[in-house]
Order: C-alpha cells, then structure tokens, then sequence
C-alpha cells in the first residue's frame, strides 16, 4: 500500500470500455499477519536466536484458492447452461433465488486489506483486470507535502486554542467552556470524516432488506 495511505474510497475494475466496477471488500474471513509455527505439542517453535518462527497462514492459502462463485451465486462463461438458461431465468424470476444474501451477489470480485503488511489481496476472479484504488492520503507522501490532514484540521486547531486557555491563569470560566463545547464538535465532526462509512457498501448490505425470505 502507499505510504500515504489513511482510508480507501473505493476499488474498481476498468473493463475494455473503460467504465470502473466496483470491488467490495469481504467480511467473511481475513488475513492473519502472521502464522507462528508450532511443534506437535502446539508449542511455539524458535529460532537459534530465540525469534518466533512464523510461515504462511493456512487462511491465505485457502482465500487464494477460493472460487469466488461459489459465493456469489453466480456462473462461469463455460458453464453448459449458460448460455441457455441462465439470462432467462434471472431476467423472469426476479428474487426468487431464496437463501442468497444481496451483499455477496455480484460479479465484480472482493479484496481485503491487510493493514500490518502493507497489503491488498484480491479474489481469483480479478486476475489480469486494471484495478484502480482510490484512497485518503495523510499528506505525508513526500516531504514536501508535510501537512494536517484536511480532515482533522479545525480539530487540531480547536484542541490547540482549547489547551492554551485552559492552561492559562486569569482566563474566564465561560470562555474556557466556550471553547470547550468548540474543541468537542470539532472533534466529533473529524471522526465522523474519517470514520470507515462507504456509501456503495452501505447501499449493498441494504439491499438485503428487499430479499424475500421463504418459510
């Protein structure tokens, strides 16, 4: 990942019309950081420096031969039915495809970030397509660009002027908690900003409240 690198926006694949589909990440597993290698006793296993000995978790390996149809509900191109049955029936039987959940339905693969190793993995399917990743940068991508990030601004300058008053003597009550109540908000309105809320993602976990349950 970029050394810049604060929050994504989004993932996409360009397809040869140039138009972006988006990628979204995946909640049903992760990627463990490191395996630690342990004995047949499950005792973890050193080195002659005494360092961990860590491997490959078994949960890459697995995510990495993963077939990603099989959690969307979808069909390869070379299936025997595709070309014959497949379109028409999602085109005539809409919702009727009990038991799948919305938010995994799509075709466009899935990633997940692996944030202590500085890496993106992705779905199979994704292999050899123009990713492009959008993301929040803390400005600090090179030297020059030494910055406070736009969104966190006014909280730093907030909380500065807040401190500076607080500790100061001779200085009213009510100012204090003027500007109290000032370094609060702003606070409040940086995390909001930074916080992890993708509108794309929200509205595809939504669309489960339209999905017909069958009893």
């Amino acid at each position: 990942m970029p050394q810049d690198y604060i929050n994504y926006v989004r993932f996409s694949w360009v397809d040869t019309a140039g138009i972006e589909h988006i990628i979204y990440p995946t909640k049903d597993t992760s990627i463990p950081s490191q395996a630690i290698l342990q004995d047949s006793d499950y005792d973890y296993l050193y080195d002659v420096n005494e360092n961990l000995m860590v491997g490959s978790a078994l949960t890459n390996e697995r995510f990495r031969d993963f077939d990603a149809t099989n959690l969307s509900g979808t069909l390869e191109s070379n299936d025997y039915f595709y070309h014959t049955n497949y379109h028409t029936e999602k085109i005539g039987n809409i919702g009727q495809r009990y038991g799948g959940n919305p938010e995994n339905m799509q075709e466009n693969g899935l990633f997940i970030i692996d944030e202590v190793n500085g890496k993106i993995s992705f779905s199979s399917n994704l292999k050899d397509k123009l990713i492009t990743f959008k993301y929040i940068s803390d400005g600090l991508a090179t030297d020059n660009e030494t910055k406070i990030h736009k969104l966190a601004e006014d909280a730093v300058y907030q909380n500065i002027v807040f401190n500076l008053l607080n500790t100061r003597l001779g200085v009213p009550e009510y100012v204090i908690n003027r500007y109290r109540k000032s370094r609060r908000a702003a606070m409040r309105n940086a995390k909001i900003r930074l916080s992890n809320l993708k509108i794309g993602e929200l509205t595809q976990v939504m669309r489960g409240k339209s999905k017909h349950l069958k009893h």
